[in-house]
């Protein structure tokens, strides 16, 4: 973006981010709070009737309208129970789940012949022909589901037998109403969602419901009184306290306590029963039996001698409970442990979810087979000693999600739940996840039938009323009989194991309704390694010309046959249209071809470079290209960017980087290609973002290195391993920050180099020859620029240590001498504002130099630790959380009883058996040695959002911790101690997600399942998480980032190169115009001494000032590797000169008010240009001079990839953001006032000139737009979208302000222009044109139509 909108974007932005002081927590994103409530057209008389105090308990005294939820009326009382059947009808509005909030689980199609004969009395007495209900139809062929809360939430819609049904097959008609016939019968149909009509609730349950209260207690089914327990006990068990006395304050109250007397185990035959109104001093009323089930009131003055005393407690004390404290809300997470193959939800606060049985989860599951069907998995709950205790303020709770599905792609996975007291609906974040089981291949093909009506299997409706496995059955027929006639493909199709018709695309009918074209979306499953070359009249196998690997190339080869199979089914009856991989974008071709560039697969979503070397010289980058698409339709790649896109220049650290990445790599040449790694990262100035790049692609390599030298390696050998990986992990955080983050952003660079170390780290960490190491407690220092490591005391404690500049690593056995953690301490010299410059200066050398190390026992005392005062961070494995490990993985290995797979292959299936395969015997793998590897890093370099906008940032430093081999969900909380560098910024506890956060990014700071447990005052905070990463303490800042990726270089930020040039272009002819105003009152001293211009001299000098500025200074500052002090003048000269510009607006704002608006009178105050000078130069530098005394830092670079040296913080909200925003507003309605007046002119001084009185106006208003700065509003609004019509309306109008200036002041005022004609008229080769000029200027039009610009 042009440096210009680089400044207001960062004004706009910076504000933007300060509105908002706090980071919401995480489950707030993902609950969705129930729609504002419509009105009812229902009235509930429950509290019409008078309260009878004397015959509280008299059934036959209280409304029957009590029964139901409010806004429901009973339209029949059950005389035998408390129950009624009740209706409720909301004001007409588009479909919503607005039954939700009654609690009910009953609906029309609930109901039996008499309830419903009583709905629709109801509905013709409302004169109401239509209503919703709560079902429809979420999938897009499938059927109904049930809307109502509770186990059946999303359960499939069995209608009953007498209901008609009707619209099925309406497009876009998913919603399910209720609609009165003329013959009084009632039709279920289907209507758009959109559509806006009345809504029908029903509800016929017992209104008490445990819920989130303790045993014996009770609340409403229904929202309205969810925030409190009621119970009834005997008087002994427990006496009323303060506020806890039943209150009957309404017929609802009444209606409540009658049935929370039946719902009682203790008091439901009791002889008596007492309650007591809220009002102090007030008897004691009671209601005693009179032999039968009567009750008789009585009066007491004290509750003494009565068998059963009511009582209410207020639960909950807010109207949500989202968003509350850090990580104490309710939440559930949804999340899929790669090392054990499982799909693990963690539960938070289950209490507080809505269900009708207190035993039941309270939560629901789901996955997505395919268009009709919504599967509801299996869910197991996990149990191990020292889970946490219900009572414990976080009630986490683990279950596994059963994986469904057998052979096919990753289906999505979530959960759903309602809470209390407001029914929001929380639920997760959709997961991919699919079962295990051996080697397949995916791939989705779109193909048409032809159909006709008199096929056995096809019946005279329409084709989009037929199921998805009527489909699989006319694929299944065609396949058969087409594999009788073409016997040379058998080979192809019997490496097919299912085919499964997911979707139908299209359909079209017959002029003559005989027959049908369908176009279905079929997936295939195949095996893999298959011989490809037994296969008859199949294309040859190419030659792998590319040198694609195995894995992928029996992929390719699956994928050109299973293609030229489908290819041969092609008939009058059959049409092939396409396939694609589900897994992976794949090369066109094996063949290289001069001139393109080499792809080899990609996975989906991911973004790839080629196999060849081709950077653009611009970006630093190689080009890349994204795989798109999804797991439905299969994977696409993007556009293919050719070679010519190529520099010819190579560098040669960068091509001895790509070779290492694309050169098979082995233990005799490992070492010496980490060692050179290192080297290049050693100066960071020449480091690009394609190094990093091929780096990361190179370290990806090295564990498949590790794993095939598993016979053992010297010790040096592996002590120098972890050094070269240690030393490349601390050399990039001396990185510039642009360099690595528009590489993480092409090419999720970071996450693929954090995880390749870590990998690598882990086996180095489990292999038996480093327990060697290990057991001597050895200490190696690896910051020796020559490599060398010096090895230092040995502690024999089963640890053992890596040091470097900016990375710690530390790996222990804790079987050995129970160390399980790593604590950094600050020296006690070393001041907290000392540590917060770090990475500031790009000169500086901070690094753990002067930090200590101490190594934490799994006893270690958390609030001990927590009261050491230079305490930097740290982290440790409890004891309790060691102890329960091995349980947790027990729970994980449990075997899968898993039910009969509702995809498995059936008759509707296309399966071909394989007598050759015999599936693997499952096996239990031993749990791997217990190792714990902690990780502290310096900066955040490799953990960078790399959105634009506002983004999480660590406020401390970073800590990693992994136990190899067991995942990541822990039994228990793990401590992390952490030291906020600026206290003053709100903070949360977070880790380091390399899950994508949307499609165009890679990585995220997130919080789930991490909260705060404690802070001490010297700064540190205690975070508790129940997961193993990298964690922080986080913030929030604003960042703008360039796009990068070839794609975007030549679409996307064509407009942002074409930002630059209109930028360039414009500051370039501001200048250029302050230079002629500056030589016209060079050579015109008449000229100058006018008090105009002077004033317009001033605001020219601010004007030029302020471009050059704009000019010199850019993102890429810190290339020129300037000091703090240095970029702090160069900030606050920015600052001056912006403040300097902005107050000669207002005073130019303020003249022009004067003169077009009062007119008459002194316009300018005596000594008014020195005063106006000395304010307009003397009054910023005091604010700019105040802002750096009281702290310099504020005009520094913030790490943004588009930050400059440029106030930020207070400096920026109350130095700048303030003043300019209070000038821009006074120059607006100046501007407002101004234009009024001169277009309300009388008309007789203008009816000789009409349209010069025109144009003198729309000039005059174009000057002013520009002369009082206005074009910074559109500079405001640059923030906050990616669109760029405000960018380039800014670019257009702020930097040619001197240009204006110019054209207005000097190439059009008449005495100005004067001066320069008689002037050129000194010129032999312009003397005839400015004389007629000159002539021409002396016949100007008159003073009433000129509106000539004046100060």
């Amino acid at each position: 973006m042009g440096a210009l909108v680089l400044v207001a974007a960062v004004v706009a932005g910076v504000m933007a981010a300060d509105t908002v002081p706090t980071i919401p927590p995480s489950t707030a994103d993902t609950a969705v709070l129930p729609a504002l409530a419509a009105p009812f057209l229902t009235v509930n008389r429950c509290e019409e009737a008078p309260l009878n105090r004397l015959h509280v308990l008299d059934p036959s005294k209280i409304p029957p309208d009590c029964r139901c939820p409010p806004g429901f009326l009973a339209l029949r009382a059950d005389p035998h129970s408390t129950r009624a059947l009740c209706a409720g009808v909301i004001a007409p509005r588009p479909w919503q789940d607005g039954c939700v909030s009654s609690g009910t689980g009953s609906d029309y199609y609930d109901l039996d012949a008499i309830e419903q004969a009583e709905v629709r009395q109801l509905l013709m007495r409302m004169n109401l022909a239509e209503c919703w209900i709560s079902a429809r139809r979420l999938l897009r062929y499938g059927g109904l589901v049930r809307r109502l809360p509770g186990t059946q939430w999303n359960a499939p819609l069995e209608l009953p037998s007498g209901l008609a049904v009707s619209n099925y097959t309406t497009a876009d008609a998913d919603c399910a109403t209720v609609r009165l016939t003329e013959q009084r019968t009632v039709l279920l149909a289907y209507r758009n969602c959109s559509t806006v009509l009345p809504r029908l609730c029903l509800y016929r349950e017992a209104t008490m419901l445990r819920l989130h209260c303790d045993a014996q207690e009770y609340t409403t089914r229904y929202a309205s009184h969810q925030r409190y327990c009621f119970n009834i006990r005997r008087s002994g068990s427990r006496q009323p306290g303060p506020g806890e006395s039943f209150t009957i304050d309404s017929n609802r109250k009444r209606q409540l306590l009658f049935e929370l007397l039946y719902a009682s185990r203790e008091c439901n035959n009791s002889a008596n029963v007492i309650y007591a109104d809220q009002r102090p001093g007030t008897t004691h009323h009671a209601h005693k039996r009179d032999g039968g089930a009567a009750l008789v009131p009585i009066v007491s003055a004290e509750p003494s001698g009565l068998e059963c005393a009511s009582h209410q407690r207020l639960q909950i004390e807010r109207d949500s409970l989202l968003p509350a404290a850090e990580g104490a809300a309710p939440g559930m997470y949804l999340y899929f442990d790669r090392a054990h193959h499982k799909l693990l939800l963690t539960v938070y606060g289950d209490r507080w979810y809505w269900r009708e049985d207190p035993a039941a989860s309270g939560f629901v599951c789901f996955a997505n087979a395919n268009d009709e069907q919504l599967d509801r998995p299996r869910v197991k709950k996990l149990r191990w000693r020292g889970q946490t205790p219900s009572d414990d303020p976080t009630n986490r709770t683990m279950y596994e999600v059963k994986l469904t599905g057998g052979d096919g792609p990753p289906r999505p996975y979530w959960c759903e739940a309602h809470l209390v007291p407001n029914f929001a609906l929380l639920r997760t974040d959709t997961v991919l996840a699919r079962r295990k089981a051996s080697c397949r291949h995916y791939f989705a093909a779109t193909i048409e039938l032809l159909l006709e009506r008199s096929a056995g299997r096809v019946v005279a409706e329409s084709p989009d009323a037929w199921r998805l496995k009527d489909y699989d059955g006319l694929v299944e027929d065609y396949l058969k009989d087409r594999r009788k006639r073409l016997p040379e493909t058998k080979h192809a199709f019997a490496a097919i194991k299912a085919m499964h018709v997911k979707r139908l695309e299209d359909f079209w009918i017959s002029a003559s309704s005989d027959w049908y074209t369908v176009r279905l979306l079929v997936h295939i499953a195949t095996k893999c390694a298959r011989k490809w070359d037994k296969a008859d009249k199949l294309p040859e196998p190419e030659r792998n010309e590319i040198e694609l690997p195995a894995q992928y190339l029996d992929h390719y080869q699956t994928y050109k046959s299973l293609t030229a199979a489908l290819e041969t089914l092609n008939s009058e009856r059959f049409r092939f249209l396409g396939v694609n991989s589900t897994e992976y974008c794949l090369p066109e071709s094996l063949h290289l071809t001069p001139g393109k560039n080499v792809w080899w697969p990609a996975r989906l979503g991911e973004s790839v470079a080629p196999r060849n070397l081709c950077l653009i010289e611009q970006s630093g980058l190689p080009v890349t290209r994204r795989c798109l698409g999804d797991y439905l339709y299969g994977c696409a790649w993007d556009w293919n960017p050719g070679s010519e896109l190529c520099t010819g220049q190579h560098r040669p650290t960068t091509s001895a980087l790509y070779q290492y990445s694309v050169s098979p790599l082995n233990h005799s040449v490992l070492g010496e290609v980490l060692t050179r790694a290192g080297e290049i990262l050693a100066v960071p100035e020449q480091v690009i973002p394609a190094d990093l790049f091929y780096l990361s692609k190179t370290l990806e390599n090295v564990p498949l290195v590790l794993e095939q030298s598993e016979t053992g390696s010297p010790d040096k050998e592996r002590r120098a391993y972890f050094c070269n990986v240690s030393t490349i992990l601390s050399r990039v955080m001396y990185l510039n920050e642009t360099t690595v983050v528009r590489s993480q952003r092409a090419l999720n660079t970071t996450n693929i180099l954090l995880d390749a170390t870590e990998t690598i780290v882990n086996r180095l960490a489990v292999a038996n020859d480093t327990r060697a190491m290990m057991l001597e407690g050895d200490q190696y220092d690896c910051r020796d620029q020559d490599g060398a490591m010096q090895r230092h005391v040995q502690r024999h404690d089963g640890t053992v240590l890596f040091r470097t500049a900016r990375l710690i690593v530390l790996i222990a056995d804790p079987t050995v001498a129970n160390v399980t953690g790593l604590a950094l301490f600050r020296a006690r010299n070393l001041s907290l504002e000392d540590l917060s410059d770090a990475a500031e200066n790009s000169e500086s050398e901070e690094d753990f130099s002067g930090y200590t190390l101490r190594y934490i026992y799994m006893n270690q005392s958390l609030e001990d630790l927590l009261a050491e005062s230079d305490l930097e961070i740290g982290s440790f494995i409890p004891q309790h959380v060691i102890e329960g490990l091995d349980e947790l993985n027990t729970a994980f290995r449990a075997p899968d009883d898993e039910e009969q797979d509702p995809d498995a292959p059936d008759e509707s299936t296309t399966t071909l058996p394989n007598p050759d395969e015999h599936p693997d015997p499952p096996v239990s793998p031993a749990p791997p040695p217990l190792r714990v590897i902690i990780t502290i890093y310096y900066n955040d370099h490799a953990f960078r959002e790399t959105k634009n906008g506002t983004i999480a940032r660590p406020n401390s430093k970073i800590i990693s911790v992994s136990l190899p081999g067991y995942g990541s969900r822990m039994p228990d909380e793990i401590p992390i101690y952490t030291r906020e560098m600026a206290r003053e910024l709100p903070s949360r506890c977070g880790y380091w997600s390399f899950e994508a956060d949307n499609a165009t990014e890679f990585g995220h700071w997130s919080y789930d399942e991490c909260r705060l447990l404690n802070a001490s005052d010297s700064g540190v905070s205690l975070c508790g998480c129940y997961h193993l990463t990298s964690f922080s303490r986080l913030t929030k800042d604003i960042q703008m980032v360039e796009t990068v990726g070839v794609s975007q270089k030549l679409i996307a930020d064509q407009g942002t190169l074409a930002l630059d040039i209109i930028t360039a272009i414009g500051c370039s002819m501001s200048l250029l115009g302050v230079m002629g105003i500056f030589a016209t009152a060079a050579l015109f001293p008449s000229w100058r001494v006018k008090a105009s211009s002077k004033i317009l001299l001033q605001l020219s000098c601010a004007i030029a000032i302020e471009m050059i500025i704009i000019f010199l200074e850019g993102p890429d500052i810190d290339q020129n590797r300037i000091s703090q002090i240095e970029c702090a003048l160069l900030g606050g000269t920015f600052h001056y000169i912006i403040l300097v510009t902005f107050m000669w607006m207002l005073i130019t704002a303020y003249l022009q008010f004067m003169r077009y608006v009062k007119v008459l009178g002194q316009l300018r105050p005596a000594h008014f240009i020195l005063k106006a000078t000395v304010c307009c130069w003397g009054g910023p530098l005091l604010i700019v001079a105040l802002f750096l005394s009281l702290d310099y830092t504020l005009y520094l670079k913030r790490d943004n990839l588009s930050d400059i040296c440029y106030p930020h913080g207070r400096a920026l909200w109350y130095g700048l953001l303030l003043p300019i925003g209070a000038i821009i507003f006074v120059n607006l309605v100046s501007f407002v006032i101004v234009l009024y007046h001169i277009c309300t002119i009388p008309s007789n001084l203008t009816k000789s000139a009409d349209h010069a009185m025109t144009l003198a106006q729309l000039r005059l208003s174009v000057f002013l737009f520009f002369l009082l700065g206005l074009p910074w509003i559109f500079g405001m609004l640059t923030t906050g979208t990616e669109e760029k019509l405000f960018a380039y309306l800014f670019c257009l109008t702020a930097p040619v302000q001197g240009f204006v200036l110019f054209v207005y002041f000097v190439v059009m005022d008449p005495t100005a222009r004067r001066f320069w004609c008689r002037k050129l008229q000194r010129l032999p080769c312009c003397r005839a044109r400015a004389t007629k000029d000159a002539d021409a200027d002396q016949t100007t039009t008159s003073a009433n139509t000129s509106f000539n610009t004046y100060l």
